[in-house]
């Protein structure tokens, strides 16, 4: 009950931010484990749309949602992870910073879910007005383990 509070609470949020066209995101993200988690799962990848709404010339919000899937590693099944996120980035004329405050559910194998907060801070560069790289780490809370990454993540604006 509690995360699909989370969730609902995020999505309500959202849904009031933007409101007013916001512009949105594809984000491809090539995912490298770390901690225990690196122990559990080898490379992965995610996919995300975000919304963007700006606040001013260098500031916007956003909200993110997503799916990936990490390749297991030593006979352990292979995980997906669903991100929720809402968070502010700064986009300067090259320079890009974010950080993103959300939930993250995880799937090991065929297994039930187990999810909690996570965060995502970001840094990259703007090549053009419709392409970012970023270069990012997540981490996840869950009741069980951790799900940490860093990811390096291409983003295409429309």
């Amino acid at each position: 009950m509690k995360k699909l509070t989370i969730i609902a609470g995020l999505l309500m949020a959202s849904a009031s931010i933007f409101a007013q066209s916001p512009k949105l995101s594809l984000r491809g993200t090539l995912a490298f484990p770390t901690g225990d988690w690196k122990l559990l799962q080898s490379t992965g990848g995610l996919v995300e749309l975000q919304a963007n709404k700006s606040l001013s010339d260098n500031f916007s919000l956003f909200g993110s949602v997503g799916y990936g899937r990490f390749a297991g590693k030593d006979g352990i099944d292979g995980s997906g992870i669903l991100p929720i996120l809402a968070g502010l980035n700064f986009d300067g004329a090259k320079f890009h910073a974010g950080l993103g405050f959300g939930y993250t559910s995880v799937v090991v194998g065929g297994g039930s879910s187990v999810g909690g907060f996570a965060f995502r801070p970001e840094i990259g560069i703007n090549v053009s007005n419709k392409l970012q790289l970023n270069l990012n780490y997540t981490s996840a809370n869950t009741k069980d383990f951790y799900v940490n990454y860093v990811g390096i993540t291409p983003v295409i604006k429309f």
